[in-house]
């Protein structure tokens, strides 16, 4: 995935800019508007207003749409966390009704798969060298049940290749939502450029009445800033603030290590 500054500025940082980007359009706006007052009277006060009240709504309204757009995202990923887990520990117990050799090598892969699912974390962006370890360690796992189904061509053997199926397919599922499934960088690009230009009318607003609190302009501003930086931390789930837990599959390597007698 091409990462975009949105993806590689850290939150704190990416926060801070963004406050200091309201501050500066509003201080933009304020001024603009002190210089070029004239004697229009209400007529111009009241339309700047009309104007900066829509503006205000519909930058809620998008903002409001694409924190729910995030963590919808955010909320699948961590099912997905669980549903693996699950299916590869199901996996794990169906391996044990294989024929031998079988049954031992499937065992050692799932282990090994899990470890490399552990250490990769939820999500596989920048982490080619762990998404090839672990297609290569699918595959092996597919030898190996094609090679049980040849030997032992039973119902039970079946129940095994579907498990493994289903534990491939979330698989691809995990990376799509890791890596493709994400908000647009013109989706945040587009709430950046709407509260920009509303910061920037209602400096302009406030100039005109010559009325300017301070306090809950940055107050505003704080708010703003932290729900627009919310959607990107939501869309970031291993680097920002906001992690999703991968716990299930953490729990799930240390079941898998102490039925072998690992420490």
């Amino acid at each position: 995935m091409n990462a975009n500054l949105f993806d590689t500025t850290p939150i704190p940082l990416l926060y801070a800019l963004t406050v200091l980007l309201f501050f500066a359009a509003d201080e933009t706006g304020y001024r603009f508007g002190t210089r070029h007052k004239t004697q229009a009277g209400n007529l111009k006060e009241s339309l700047v207003g009309a104007n900066l009240g829509i503006l205000l709504g519909f930058l809620a309204f998008i903002v409001a749409f694409f924190v729910s757009m995030s963590a919808s995202r955010f909320d699948a990923r961590i099912q997905l966390v669980l549903k693996d887990s699950n299916s590869i520990g199901t996996t794990n117990l169906r391996a044990d009704l294989l024929p031998e050799p079988y049954s031992t090598q499937v065992h050692d892969l799932i282990r090994e798969y899990v470890d490399v699912r552990v250490a990769a974390g939820d999500d596989y962006i920048g982490m080619s060298e762990a998404m090839a370890t672990s297609e290569e360690l699918l595959n092996e796992m597919w030898a190996a049940g094609a090679g049980a189904a040849e030997a032992s061509p039973t119902p039970i053997t079946a129940t095994f290749i579907s498990s493994l199926n289903e534990t491939i397919d979330i698989n691809s599922e995990r990376i799509f939502a890791a890596e493709f499934n994400r908000m647009p960088a013109s989706a945040i690009l587009t709430a950046y450029i709407v509260a920009t230009v509303s910061f920037l009318l209602l400096g302009f607003n406030n100039s005109l009445h010559e009325d300017r609190n301070l306090v809950a302009f940055t107050l505003v501003a704080i708010v703003f800033s932290l729900v627009i930086v919310l959607i990107v931390d939501l869309d970031r789930p291993r680097e920002g603030l906001l992690r999703i837990s991968n716990q299930p599959m953490i729990d799930l390597q240390a079941q898998l290590h102490e039925a072998a007698g690992i420490e």
